[in-house]
């Protein structure tokens, strides 16, 4: 099962800008249907892990390209560099389009800034979480990137991962 998470400013960025398929979107806003406010709490210190749909998600590697002119980012599993970079179908995989990158940048995600679960062709839409950029790395010294998002109680992931920033 792949698994991408694409986060946009805005429903028609996420549609227009990111081209990985965009099969149905359901927007779901948390378990109860209401977005929750961002309390502001940091994102977890901890290595990046969570369920989707119920199974374990591990982030291992993440990496920062820029494509259809928009920055994306793309947590592996599995080991990737800049200069070998996995297949989206190889092995699962989180995606996202950050609203800035560079270090020090942090934002909430919310009903404009979404992220989405990637599962079973269906796009499943977040609109709680964190996304924090501690440093953005370059192609061969990593930085850091922490991110918390929840669509539901069985779908959900936070920690850290290293993340590479591979030239324009």
């Amino acid at each position: 099962m792949d698994v991408t998470i694409r986060g946009c400013m805005a429903l028609s960025t996420l549609l227009m800008g990111c081209s990985f398929g965009v099969p149905t979107l359901q927007e779901l806003v948390g378990d109860a249907g209401v977005v929750a406010a961002d309390d502001g709490s940091a994102v977890a210190k901890q290595p990046l892990t969570g369920n989707v749909q119920g199974k374990a998600f591990t982030g291992k590697v993440a990496i920062s390209k820029t494509s259809f002119g928009s920055k994306s980012i793309t947590i592996y599993e599995k080991d990737a560099t800049c200069a070998n970079t996995p297949a989206l179908s190889d092995g699962r995989s989180v995606f996202f389009t950050p609203e800035s990158w560079a270090d020090g940048a942090t934002f909430a995600l919310s009903s404009s800034r979404t992220a989405t679960f990637y599962s079973s062709g269906t796009n499943l839409g977040a609109s709680k979480g964190r996304v924090e950029v501690v440093t953005i790395g370059n192609a061969t010294t990593p930085g850091t990137l922490r991110i918390r998002a929840t669509y539901s109680s069985d779908t959900k992931i936070e920690g850290e991962v290293p993340v590479y920033t591979c030239a324009d």
